[in-house]
């Protein structure tokens, strides 16, 4: 026993036991840090493959929704961080997206480069800088054309054909307009051909050829809900809504922009949930229902100004500034109209600047 005792109570056995008690502990803690390293690699790389594969279904689903606008891709998707600037442009992030495309097209083959300058145009276009989307639209369609590209030709056909509509130049857009539908026919590229229906539709609702432009929004309605595709089935429905409105159906006009409303928020477009919303304030301001008026046109404008979609924020606030008006709000509605008339001139839609002025001189009559 006073062996054992004079045994623990050496020092140099107690700095041995100490010594292997630390290191015991130092163990204990370095399996659990690895043990906790491990579940956390584990965690780290489920959330990775859970993150890529929302990537993977979020650019299949952008992907697909742009060729049913008439978008062309051709092997885009093929090059290096392609998919990356199609997922910025989902994220409204057109400087960023544009960014990227651009440093793509030296490596890239030419009908990539036709679809990459096309894609640059859709951002322009989205952002509401018509002059450089047009720009670019042209040299992809020049390219397309001196590479026999028809896919891509008929695409920047159908792209200018809108810019034009735009500006107001009516007979332009048409003539683009009818020679994207001819190309896309002979192709018998449906997606395409439904995009082009559709645009052109839109030329005759302007020049009052409301017949006309009924049976191409309907041709459209069939296409897609026979292909199954939410986005042009709501634009349809929207179109058709907005060409009822325009004859002074009103309530045939609501119940299609009800419709499209609800597809657009089921599927998550952003972009066309706020102009179904700014197309009911319409028909609610036209009804004399100014309260309801005023919440969907800063519904919609709440949307845009998130976007940053500079054309359909001023159509907001001019529409919001009109609603003030009719209230007798004088100096709230000369606010608005005049921030829709700046926006406006910044993105020279021509159309809408007189329309604006129009309403501005209303209220100046008024003071």
């Amino acid at each position: 026993m006073n062996l054992l005792y004079h045994f623990l109570n050496n020092p140099t056995v107690i700095g041995i036991l100490w010594g292997a008690l630390i290191t015991l502990v130092i163990l204990w803690i370095a399996v659990r840090w690895r043990e906790k390293d491990k579940r956390e690699q584990a965690r780290q790389r489920k959330e990775d493959k859970e993150r890529s594969e929302h990537q993977d279904e979020k650019l299949e689903q952008i992907t697909e929704e742009l060729k049913k606008q008439g978008g062309y891709l051709d092997g885009v998707l093929k090059l290096p961080k392609a998919k990356d600037g199609i997922l910025e442009m989902d994220k409204y992030k057109w400087d960023e997206a544009i960014d990227i495309f651009r440093k793509l097209l030296p490596d890239a083959e030419d009908s990539q480069k036709v679809a990459l300058l096309g894609l640059i145009g859709n951002c322009f276009y989205y952002h509401s800088e018509f002059d450089q989307a047009l720009g670019s639209y042209k040299e992809s369609l020049e390219l397309a054309r001196e590479i026999e590209d028809k896919e891509g030709e008929a695409a920047n056909f159908g792209d200018i054909g809108v810019i034009y509509g735009i500006r107001g130049e009516l007979e332009k857009a048409m003539e683009y307009h009818e020679k994207a539908l001819a190309i896309d026919k002979e192709m018998e590229n449906k997606e395409s051909e439904a995009a082009d229906l559709g645009n052109i539709g839109n030329i005759y609702k302007k020049r009052r050829e409301f017949d006309k432009a009924m049976n191409n929004f309907n041709e459209v309605l069939k296409i897609s809900r026979d292909m199954n595709w939410q986005e042009s089935e709501a634009k349809a429905l929207s179109n058709i809504g907005n060409t009822y409105q325009t004859k002074g159906e009103l309530e045939k006009a609501l119940e299609y922009q009800e419709k499209a409303l609800e597809i657009d928020r089921e599927i998550g477009n952003k972009k066309d949930e706020a102009a179904n919303l700014c197309n009911i304030g319409n028909i609610y301001q036209i009804q004399g229902e100014l309260d309801k008026a005023m919440e969907y046109h800063k519904r919609a404008l709440a949307i845009d100004k998130e976007m940053g979609n500079k054309k359909d924020e001023a159509v907001n606030l001019g529409n919001i500034g009109n609603t003030y008006r009719i209230r007798g709000e004088i100096e709230k509605a000369m606010e608005y109209l005049e921030e829709a008339l700046r926006l406006f001139t910044e993105v020279g839609a021509r159309r809408e600047i007189e329309i604006v002025k129009g309403n501005i001189a209303k209220v100046k009559a008024k003071r």
